[in-house]
């Protein structure tokens, strides 16, 4: 091969085989720090969450601390049909791996108005669909608050675990309501069987000695609303859904601090 041939060759290695790559390589580095670039991964996690949980979400910024690891600041989700909030969360980690998943949640807030829907996420999207729960999910939230007509009510502490089976996948919740000064939980178990003829759902709350307010949960069951405001729930609750209808155990339940005006107020003779 000529002189001259061989230096046009190598001349050409060298730009297609070193150059060019490292300038892409640069350009691709400079390009995801710009501003359009952030905009662009921001919407598009946002569309992602959408379209998989079914509310709109939307959120403030999006950062990538590590691999495998993605935080989410100012997360907001919402109804999609009225754009009421139904929660927000300051900032949300998730760490993911083959083996598993890993979630902290920051501050978390719902609207107890709103929980029929966020219960009808978790479980359609979520629980009924078993290759979304495939892997153990671990769930950790510091000071979640439930707003509610009759004021907010505060939980620390909260730990929740997604287990699943070959026929079944069980999560479990632990919180402490943040009046509490002991570090004893509330315990509440979410088990979707599809072992049987027909799937069926069944959740347990139990909380031991501790005193759980009707009225964090009055805007989603109404029923409780006529409790009274200072209505407090002890004991262990469970509700068995199935495409057949469902049913309700109390028990072993108690109910104290019970407003009898606002619970016979449609009662001919009323007692207080």
């Amino acid at each position: 091969m000529h002189e001259r041939t061989r230096r046009a060759v190598a001349r050409m290695m060298f730009v297609f085989g070193c150059a060019l790559p490292t300038a892409l390589t640069f350009l691709v580095v400079l390009t995801s720090y710009t501003p359009w670039y952030a905009h662009y991964r921001r919407v598009a996690i946002e569309t992602a969450l959408s379209t998989r949980i079914g509310l709109t979400v939307s959120i403030d910024a999006v950062e990538f601390p590590a691999p495998a690891t993605i935080r989410l600041t100012g997360l907001r989700l919402c109804d999609p049909e009225t754009l009421d909030e139904v929660a927000r969360v300051r900032v949300a980690t998730w760490v993911r791996t083959d083996q598993k998943s890993a979630i902290r949640l920051s501050q978390p807030e719902l609207q107890s108005s709103r929980l029929p829907l966020v219960w009808r996420v978790v479980h359609e999207r979520f629980l009924c669909q078993p290759d979304l729960t495939l892997t153990p999910v671990r769930f950790a939230a510091d000071d979640l608050t439930i707003h509610s007509r009759s004021g907010p009510a505060t939980l620390r502490d909260v730990d929740a675990w997604l287990r699943p089976d070959d026929a079944r996948v069980e999560a479990v919740i632990q919180c402490v309501p943040a009046a509490r000064r002991d570090d004893a939980p509330i315990h509440v178990t979410v088990t979707r069987d599809r072992g049987g003829d027909l799937p069926t759902t069944q959740w347990t709350l139990h909380t031991g000695d501790l005193s759980l307010p009707c009225s964090a949960l009055a805007d989603y069951l109404p029923a409780l609303r006529q409790l009274g405001p200072d209505a407090l729930f002890t004991g262990t609750l469970r509700w068995r859904l199935s495409d057949g209808g469902w049913a309700i155990d109390l028990g072993g339940s108690r109910f104290d601090s019970v407003d009898l005006s606002d619970l016979l107020q449609n009662v001919p003779h009323r007692l207080t």
